[in-house]
């Protein structure tokens, strides 16, 4: 069981490395992004809701992220009958594409599920989208989370953002998280 849960830490790990290698190299496939997920989310099955994340995380669309979150919240909503995609925002209904308002929206659209381990995965995602934010302290916040978690699955993440950082405290920090998560699984 030790093994199986080793391996799995070390393919999310690998997973997410991929994403923050692949997202900046993937600006063209922006537009294109919500017309590939609709089927996808047509399907209606947690396998094609994962194909769903990856797609977003690798687009580089400046609203996958916001698709990301109001997807772990419920609040990304699909409507099968026109194929619209929206984020609810309490009372408002956004353009799930454009991020803009959308008073035409079907009332009958349904959120998107999901279950735990999709949510899982979109939080390791959402990580993701923080280490490559162009806002140190988004960056500094992401290393943070990741130091108090202890979770050697994010060792990959961290060495790919310690190669690329050029913020001093975001780098100590980073530094700091790194030894950390070491000495916490060398002990363990």
């Amino acid at each position: 069981m030790a093994v199986f849960h080793v391996h799995h830490i070390l393919l999310r790990g690998l997973a997410l490395a991929w994403f923050c290698l692949v997202l900046p190299l993937t600006t063209g496939a922006r537009a294109d992004v919500v017309a590939e997920i609709v089927p996808l989310l047509a399907a209606d099955s947690f396998g094609e809701t994962e194909q769903v994340i990856g797609k977003l995380a690798a687009s580089g669309h400046p609203q996958a992220g916001a698709m990301l979150e109001a997807l772990r919240d419920r609040a990304l909503l699909f409507d099968r009958n026109t194929k619209a995609l929206g984020v609810q925002k309490g009372t408002v209904v956004l353009d799930a594409a454009s991020g803009k308002p959308r008073a035409d929206f079907p009332a009958d659209a349904a959120p998107v599920r999901v279950n735990n381990r999709l949510r899982g995965v979109i939080e390791s995602t959402l990580g993701t989208f923080a280490f490559n934010s162009p806002d140190p302290a988004k960056r500094l916040a992401a290393v943070e989370g990741l130091a108090k978690s202890r979770d050697p699955a994010g060792l990959p993440r961290l060495d790919a953002a310690l190669a690329k950082e050029t913020d001093p405290a975001v780098l100590a920090a980073i530094e700091n998280a790194r030894a950390g998560i070491v000495l916490a699984d060398v002990t363990a």
